[in-house]
């Protein structure tokens, strides 16, 4: 395996190569008092960003239930 491509430990999904200083997350940080939605925008197991969280059932990287 090459050395510059990163593995997840959990469910072996290859990460894209990003370019910059910082990763390119996509989560929603909330205020407090601020309502929640149902369900999150990323997965409890792997960690994913979900684009469509709201019609998830199951991570389409790992599989996970999304609950």
């Amino acid at each position: 395996m090459d050395g510059n491509i990163n593995y997840c430990d959990n469910c072996g999904y290859e990460f894209p190569e990003f370019e910059g200083d910082k990763l390119p997350f996509e989560y929603k940080v909330y205020e407090k008092g601020e309502q929640l939605s149902e369900k999150p925008n990323f997965c409890p197991t792997c960690g994913a960003s979900l684009k469509d969280a709201e019609n998830l059932r199951f991570c389409e990287f790992c599989g996970s239930k999304i609950v």
